[in-house]
């Protein structure tokens, strides 16, 4: 399957909501998550409210006409709920909090598993960052997971309870 990328405006996402939200479901059901009854009306409340926020990038993948992917993080900062959650049950991690690029979502629909999609995807949304690293979340043992890792993310912290926090510095900008 050949997917063209392309990056959507911030402002212009609520066109691509709802196949963005198609995808989601369609992906985390197929590698294994259990996703909780309102999640996609949370997801559908939140991606808006992320992509308002300073550095927001959002890519999505297209095929025949169809989205099959997508990725969308913004800026990290103090303050923010998952910076702040990350901060609370992994102290050590200070040092990367704030500042950061957080990948927030990258979906894949799973008839387009292992077609480099999910890669060109994170390629896209980390091109050309001012920030010094990323980081994520993703479950230990999925697809998703064995991406990061092969694309030179680490893991960074492991808190009780949570899934593995990846790291990957970024090229420095002049």
């Amino acid at each position: 399957m050949r997917a063209a990328l392309r990056h959507v405006a911030p402002a212009d996402a609520g066109a691509v909501l709802e196949p963005v939200l198609a995808v989601y479901a369609a992906a985390f059901a197929a590698d294994g998550w259990q996703l909780e009854p309102g999640a996609i009306d949370a997801a559908r409340s939140r991606i808006p409210i992320h992509l308002a926020r300073p550095g927001a990038s959002l890519v999505v993948a297209e095929a025949d006409g169809a989205l099959v992917g997508f990725a969308y993080g913004h800026r990290g900062e103090r303050g923010q709920w998952w910076t702040d959650r990350m901060l609370a049950a992994a102290p050590a991690l200070e040092p990367l909090l704030g500042g950061h690029f957080e990948v927030v979502e990258l979906a894949v629909a799973p008839d387009a598993w292992g077609e480099g999609i999910g890669a060109a995807l994170l390629e896209a949304v980390l091109a050309e960052r001012p920030e010094p690293h990323a980081l994520c979340t993703t479950r230990a043992g999925t697809r998703a997971m064995g991406m990061y890792v092969r694309r030179g993310w680490s893991v960074v912290a492991e808190p009780p309870g949570g899934q593995p926090v990846l790291h990957l510095p970024l090229a420095p900008r002049p």
